[in-house]
């Protein structure tokens, strides 16, 4: 019976390790796409996403902010595109009802 149950968990334990070493494997860049006119510009330029502190530095934040420790990059992305600028809103506002 403690054989059986081996081979059985032998592919599935294979497949997890498989799919460890993908989540940890170096992020590549994607190969540059092919177009009629050659290899795309885009990729000559060496593009990079904003860091988190840039969009917050860009968003108005002061510059003490700092992100919770384990916060994900992407998370980063996520939380200070979902913000508003206080000072921004404050304005439009003001606008707003002063404008009655």
């Amino acid at each position: 019976e403690n054989e059986g149950e081996g081979e059985k968990a032998g592919p599935a334990a294979a497949a997890g390790a498989a799919t460890k070493e993908a989540e940890t494997a170096a992020v590549e860049p994607p190969a540059e796409p092919a177009t009629a006119a050659g290899p795309c510009p885009l990729m000559a330029l060496q593009l990079r996403y904003f860091t988190g502190k840039e969009l917050a530095n860009l968003h108005g934040f002061p510059a003490s902010f700092s992100f919770a420790p384990g916060t994900t990059p992407k998370q980063q992305r996520r939380l200070v595109g979902n913000s508003l600028n206080v000072h921004v809103v404050a304005c439009l506002l003001r606008y707003l009802f002063e404008r009655d």
